[in-house]
């Protein structure tokens, strides 16, 4: 399933470079489109073609943005995005001996099947060494961290309005004459929204074989799941968040007891659960979702930390398998 607009780039994936040759994602998070006109190769502290904005890495330290309060990020100053590049402080631990350095990635093609996306080193250099402090007067942090001798990159990556994620990477060193972090989880970092969408919001458009009527329900600009599930005799409502990875999954944000009181579908019956959780084996899920106008049985995996309940405990995580329109 792809949807795609010219003007906001993406509807379903992540927005990987703010100019007009952006980078696109499938909503399983492959790679589907990225800039081909990658320059010449190399990084280091010299300037040279092929670069990104000198107005950026020209900047007292990188990436120089604060992320939202409400997202409880543990850094005054994350990685950004801009043009292509990515833009951020990065501390290498080798031999149990840590550094940091400013970086400057271009945003790449990925070469191993299941990245998100690849990121190419082109240059480095010393992170804030006159000591400029942050837009809240403190030093700036480090978002960034290479572990295992820089075998292993992750990240706190603002995509402009697309949002902020938590990346993760590995180097793959098939590469002789370049530096490649392959990209193998985005995570978007997000609060939780305010309000639950009402139960109407989620009454299918069309009539569902099933003859469920209230269903799952994807909020078109974040992109968070609403269903409500049926799992080991009790009802609950879920928000999950995307998670792109080697494939669409749902993370769990939050969740409540279903308790819909005298709420009324419009056939005058209260609202029922369409989504399936089944304690077992399989942990198998299932529900019927309305995305966009069009109306898909998804099928797929529940995972979730072994001992605990599937919905109330932590780390509730949808591995999609299928997505069937009807």
């Amino acid at each position: 399933m792809i949807k795609l607009k010219i003007d906001t780039r993406i509807i379903y994936g992540v927005l990987l470079s703010a100019c007009l040759a952006a980078s696109v994602l499938y909503s399983d998070g492959r790679l589907i489109y990225a800039e081909s006109s990658y320059g010449s190769i190399g990084y280091g502290t010299s300037y040279g073609t092929g670069y990104g904005s000198e107005d950026v890495w020209g900047r007292a330290f990188l990436g120089g943005e604060a992320p939202p309060a409400s997202l409880g990020v543990p850094y005054n100053n994350i990685g950004v995005v801009s043009n292509g590049y990515l833009y951020s402080c990065v501390a290498v631990t080798i031999n149990g001996i840590t550094t940091q350095s400013d970086m400057e990635f271009r945003v790449i093609e990925p070469a191993i099947a299941g990245s998100v996306l690849a990121l190419e080193l082109h240059r480095t250099r010393d992170f804030n060494p006159n000591q400029n402090v942050a837009s809240n007067g403190e030093l700036p942090d480090c978002s960034g961290e290479m572990t295992d001798n820089q075998a292993v990159y992750s990240d706190v990556v603002s995509f402009g309005s697309a949002g902020v994620y938590q990346l993760r990477g590995v180097w793959n060193q098939s590469f002789s004459d370049k530096v490649v972090y392959e990209v193998t989880e985005a995570v978007e970092l997000v609060s939780a929204a305010s309000d639950w969408p009402s139960y109407a919001d989620r009454a299918p458009s069309q009539a569902v074989a099933e003859g469920h009527n209230m269903i799952g329900y994807l909020e078109p600009v974040q992109e968070r799941l609403y269903v409500c599930v049926n799992v080991l005799g009790e009802q609950f409502e879920l928000e999950l968040r995307p998670v792109y990875s080697t494939g669409l999954a749902y993370e769990l944000i939050r969740s409540r007891v279903f308790s819909p009181g005298d709420a009324l579908m419009s056939d005058n019956a209260p609202p029922s659960c369409s989504a399936v959780l089944n304690v077992d084996s399989s942990n198998s899920y299932s529900d019927v979702v309305q995305i966009g106008d069009d109306i898909y049985t998804m099928c797929g995996t529940a995972v979730y930390e072994s001992g605990t309940h599937p919905v109330t405990g932590s780390g509730l995580r949808i591995e999609v398998g299928s997505l069937s329109k009807q």
